[in-house]
């Protein structure tokens, strides 16, 4: 063995190991720059909604008068549609809310809506976790149309699975005019 092969044995395990140190070194650096990237992205995208997810609560725009409840006793769980136009108490009368079987709720009737001043809409929408939804009701009268959107927010990391038919009252809804509904 020649002396430059044992110099260059002994250094090339220092060497090795230096570059292995910085190699790991640019990893870990490069996971932090990550990491802070993220949590940076989801503060930014929390303060956006601060409001609505600090105070817990339903925001309704527009012409809504006012959510339609159907109360503790009454279930929509198992509505066929994910969107409905209810004008009138026939079709009210063919949603089909579910009564609960309790003996709090044997004598319970669903809240009395006048179809002649009121219409009835209803939009399914979800979100995990708490959720809460933005509704807003639109008139457009030179199109004859009105249009009603549901946006959720979603608050927290959980994966609990909520939901709303996200039902409101409106001022009649005239005949010739559609519905649109959007996200």
């Amino acid at each position: 063995m020649s002396p430059s092969f044992l110099v260059a044995r002994e250094v090339d395990p220092i060497v090795g190991k230096r570059r292995k140190y910085e190699s790991e070194s640019m990893k870990n650096l490069s996971i932090l720059a990550i990491c802070l990237f993220l949590l940076g992205v989801s503060f930014n995208s929390c303060e956006k909604n601060e409001d609505l997810c600090s105070s817990g609560m339903d925001v309704n725009l527009g012409l809504i008068i006012m959510d339609y409840d159907i109360g503790a006793c009454f279930s929509d769980v198992g509505m066929l549609n994910q969107q409905y136009v209810i004008r009138d108490e026939e079709d009210f009368a063919e949603l089909g809310f579910l009564p609960h079987n309790s003996t709090t709720c044997s004598e319970a009737e669903l809240p009395a809506i006048d179809f002649t001043r009121y219409s009835l809409l209803g939009r399914y929408a979800e979100g995990t976790c708490s959720v809460f939804f933005t509704r807003e009701v639109l008139k457009k009268e030179t199109e004859k149309k009105i249009t009603y959107k549901v946006s959720t927010q979603e608050c927290g990391f959980c994966e609990r699975l909520n939901f709303s038919m996200n039902w409101v009252l409106v001022p009649r809804i005239e005949d010739g005019y559609t519905v649109d509904f959007e996200r």
